[in-house]
Order: C-alpha cells, then structure tokens, then sequence
C-alpha cells in the first residue's frame, strides 16, 4: 500500500470569500481529494468519487470537518478493508440531499468487523467531527463498509 495524505489538496482547494465568512468549494475538494488518492493507489485499487455537480459550497469550518471525516474514513478503508493485497473499490460522495448535505465513504472490502471496538481511535475521531457539525452518523457493513454522514446545511 503506498502513503497517502488528503491534506495536499485542501491547501489548493477554491476558496471564496463571502461578506460573512470563508466558505470552500466543496465539490472542487472532493475532486482533487479523490484524483489525488486514485494516484497514489496507483492501479492497487478503484476510486470512484462523484460530486461536482451541485456546486456545493460550505462554511470553512464544516468543510474542513467533513475533509477529515472523508480523510479518516478512506484511511481506515485502506487499512483494513482490503486485506492480503485484495482488489477494491472505494467510493466518495458528497451531495445535498433533504435540507441538508450527505457524505458518503463506502468500500467493497470485508466490512467492519462485529467486534471492533466502539472505542477505536478513528471511529472516536469520526464521531467526534460528526458532532462537531451537528451531523448524524450511520455506518452499514452489510457489503463492504459504508459510513453516511447526514449535516445541515
């Protein structure tokens, strides 16, 4: 597996100021964060990412909340999803949906184990940045894993 970070691209994600605050361009992002870890994968797996279309733009500080969520969830992904060097694919989406905005990080690998535990570093880090923006997190490992984080807008 080759190192990866998601950070690069948020120092050149599109900023645009606003009379009352920061806001990112959240679709540009998710774009560069997902062309950014199809290369490092570098043909170890599939990245599917899909955005871009409803030209979501968020306040700085929930944006910069769910590029860790989106960050940690493809991490823990690529570190247990895909064991012995399997093929995968992983997923990353980020679309308005009901009043209010979905993420959704999923992957077609084994799924989280029944006893991981609830306490686990990532999941804590997850459920704390969920909190943060007044979300909801789901999380289904029926096939693969998928994480659905629901916010206002």
């Amino acid at each position: 597996m080759h190192r990866w970070s998601g950070w690069s691209s948020w120092s050149r994600a599109t900023i645009v100021d606003s009379p009352d605050q920061q806001t990112i361009d959240f679709d540009e992002y998710l774009a560069m964060f997902c062309a950014e870890l199809r290369e490092a994968l570098a043909g170890d797996g599939e990245v599917v990412c899909a955005g871009g279309r409803e030209g979501l733009t968020l306040d700085a500080s929930r944006a910069v909340n769910l590029a860790l969520i989106a960050s940690e969830a493809v991490t823990n992904a690529l570190k247990h999803a895909f064991p012995d060097g399997r093929p995968g694919k992983i997923s990353v989406e980020c679309r308005r949906q009901s009043g209010g905005g979905l993420l959704e990080v999923s992957d077609s690998g084994i799924g989280i184990k029944r006893d991981t535990r609830e306490d686990a570093m990532g999941l804590k880090l997850i459920r704390t940045l969920v909190k943060g923006i007044g979300g909801k997190l789901r999380i289904d490992s029926t096939e693969g894993t998928r994480l659905q984080v629901s916010f206002p807008l």
